[in-house]
């Protein structure tokens, strides 16, 4: 991602997505997708469905942040919907899953630091 002012929001996918920072799981449906960033920072959401169960999901972005320094700090769970949050000294992430008849809906917020 570029370190001057960059904004884009669509279905799908948007092509400045910091998939390298932001892990998009393999069969997921992106339903939506944003990025705004200017100075080195930038804020991401993510909205997609995936073929996964919730808590296949849930241990994959764990593993995925934690890997990139970040820490949970908070966790609630119920059985419509699981809210995580992520930590690190330049970011936050909010994690959100629902699960669906088939799969799970997965909202993603997240406030970083490019590079």
């Amino acid at each position: 991602m570029s370190r001057s002012q960059t904004s884009a929001d669509g279905s799908g996918l948007v092509a400045q997505f910091p998939a390298d920072v932001v892990r998009v799981p393999d069969d997921a449906t992106v339903d939506t997708s944003s990025v705004t960033g200017q100075d080195g920072r930038f804020q991401v959401a993510l909205d997609v469905t995936t073929k996964d169960g919730c808590t296949e999901v849930l241990l994959g972005y764990r593993s995925w942040f934690t890997t990139g320094g970040f820490a949970e700090t908070g966790t609630t769970a119920g059985p419509d919907r699981t809210t995580v949050t992520l930590e690190r000294d330049d970011g936050t992430v909010v994690l959100v899953t629902s699960p669906k008849r088939k799969g799970c809906d997965v909202e993603l917020l997240a406030t970083l630091s490019a590079g």
